[in-house]
């Protein structure tokens, strides 16, 4: 009798978590266009809590960016009177309402707080402007507090034909059903529209769209869907992975002078990216690259802690980016595309000021307010991947390599759900190497010191300059035709003769150290030879050689 009874509750729970209702929410929204500034006005309906106070998501601080609120206005409630309260401290918005009611109409202006474009600075805020809109769901949808998965149905009211409506979700469908969705999933999402140019493309039978906007200095649109093509299908058959019936780049542009830059993040079905128009093709390859990996590094292989396992969601991501790239001669990238790209790496890190700061002070504020120490991570965890790529081959006689570990770590996390821990990471790759990885873990990982390059490189026998020998700064600043318009006091070239207006006319295109290089300068009409020994520093950092030997020993 205790057992049927046992068994009956069960049941009945089990009956009522089957018939549990998701919560119903429907957006409608409008592009409102005003002289001044343009909104997008969003009227969000669904059922409130029975005690007269429901809850609001609605993020004030976001990937670095602060006071969101303000661009938030004009709330109101259109069916009911009520209080609003805003607490931006705790992200969510109080309303105080009837008791018992059964549907709330709430609306409410989003508007961009900070120009009509994407700025360089801000660059995750939402931009709404006359010509399109690029806001993440966390800004444009306010969401009920619940436990309860979300069944979404968005309007997108008086938006013509040719102005395009393109998300997370769907391309150019002025209703969409988004249903039995969380919030966190569907907050990691972004929404676009307006003059944003949509193409898409199969890869095994799987729809990817890729949409851009604006003109580009160095790529054309086929040239970039191309490049979608090549950097998706390589990464879903390396992973293993063609499960997503649904996935979109987004690609929006911003004008800078004088340097180009790029940052993208990886979301729900989709990756979306800021670049300056002035980007090469290659640089755009490499941010696809890395960002579509975090579907997988980061995404189904997530960190139990995330800034402290950031080594691994960005380092070993950047890693498999340059490995992936390289392998598969993504863009122009080759094998020896590869040991240049570690080079660099090493040199970067080698060059931190952060460089042997402890992991533990990688924290959600340092890591988003010093770009500097956002970089740690990265290339402190690359470095590390790269060691135990190389360790893990050696081991084991190239039977194995990292791969296999990542490969492991990905099934645990889809039939375990394990997430990356630290005890977690080090039992799995104690499975691949000879020696025990704790204490060199706690080491060069946890207490952040520089790897022994130097010995591991003998170790593996790859073929390294230990030291960067560089030619020291002349000293001169030219403009585009060579016109010299500032001689450094107490350089090399002050001390050598040249003068301001003087015209270099023929130079050493690749002068040695400690060796003597001849200049000749145009001077009121009169050529003049200039000679003058460049000296040369010298850096202690590892630099692998770019040779065949090396370039074999790294079995891509």
């Amino acid at each position: 009798m205790a057992r049927y009874c046992m068994f009956l509750i069960l049941l009945c729970n089990l009956n009522l978590f089957c018939f549990a209702k998701n919560l119903n929410l429907q957006y409608n929204i409008n592009h409102i266009q005003n002289p001044d500034v343009s909104s997008l006005k969003v009227k969000l309906s669904f059922e409130p809590n029975k005690n007269g106070t429901t809850k609001l998501f609605f993020e004030n601080e976001f990937f670095g960016e602060k006071d969101l609120f303000n661009c938030l206005t004009s709330i109101r409630l259109l069916n009911e009177k009520g209080e609003f309260i805003l607490n931006k401290e705790e992200n969510f918005i109080e309303i105080k309402h009837r008791r018992g009611l059964k549907l709330l109409i709430i609306e409410y202006l989003l508007q961009q707080d900070n120009g009509n474009d994407i700025q360089v600075n801000e660059p995750f805020r939402p931009v709404i402007s006359e010509n399109y809109f690029r806001v993440f769901s966390n800004h444009l949808f306010i969401v009920p507090e619940s436990q309860k998965k979300l069944d979404i149905t968005i309007l997108w009211e008086d938006f013509s034909g040719d102005y395009t409506v393109h998300n997370s979700f769907g391309s150019n469908e002025k209703t969409q059903r988004i249903n039995n969705i969380s919030t966190s999933d569907f907050f990691e999402s972004v929404f676009v529209g307006g003059d944003y140019q949509v193409s898409n493309i199969l890869i095994k039978g799987k729809k990817v769209y890729i949409a851009s906007r604006g003109n580009w200095d160095k790529f054309n649109p086929d040239q970039i869907i191309e490049l979608c093509s090549k950097v998706i299908s390589t990464l879903r058959n390396f992973w293993n992975d063609h499960q997503k019936e649904y996935f979109t780049i987004i690609l929006s542009p911003v004008e800078i002078e004088g340097f180009s830059m790029s940052l993208g993040t990886s979301l729900h079905n989709s990756f979306e990216a800021v670049a300056s128009t002035n980007l090469d093709l290659i640089d755009i390859a490499s941010l696809f690259c890395h960002e579509i990996n975090h579907d997988w590094i980061g995404g189904k292989i997530q960190n139990d802690n995330e800034e402290q396992q950031y080594w691994f969601s960005e380092g070993f991501t950047e890693y498999y980016t340059i490995k992936l790239m390289s392998k598969y001669k993504i863009g122009d990238y080759s094998n020896s595309s590869f040991i240049e790209k570690i080079n660099n790496i090493i040199r970067n890190h080698w060059e931190s000021n952060y460089r042997t700061m402890p992991n533990s002070s990688i924290t959600y504020d340092s890591f988003w307010g010093d770009p500097e120490y956002e970089k740690l991570p990265y290339n402190r965890g690359a470095l590390f991947a790269f060691y135990l790529d190389r360790k893990i081959s050696k081991d084991s006689n190239g039977k194995h390599n990292l791969d296999n570990v990542m490969m492991e770590f990905l099934n645990n996390s889809d039939t375990k759900n394990k997430k990356i821990t630290h005890n977690y990471f080090k039992k799995t790759v104690n499975k691949y190497v000879a020696e025990n990885i704790d204490d060199f873990f706690y080491e060069y990982i946890e207490k952040g010191k520089l790897l022994p390059l130097t010995d591991f490189f003998k170790e593996v026998n790859l073929d390294f300059k230990p030291k960067i020998i560089e030619l020291k700064t002349l000293g001169l600043e030219l403009n585009e035709t060579f016109k010299i318009i500032n001689v450094e006091e107490n350089s090399q070239a002050k001390r050598a003769g040249f003068k301001i207006g003087d015209v270099i006319t023929v130079y050493e295109k690749d002068p040695k150290p400690d060796e003597l290089a001849t200049y000749e300068v145009l001077r009121g009409g009169e050529a003049k030879i200039i000679s003058l020994i460049r000296e040369k520093s010298t850096f202690d950092i590892p630099q692998l050689e770019i040779n065949e030997h090396n370039i074999g020993k790294m079995h891509l």
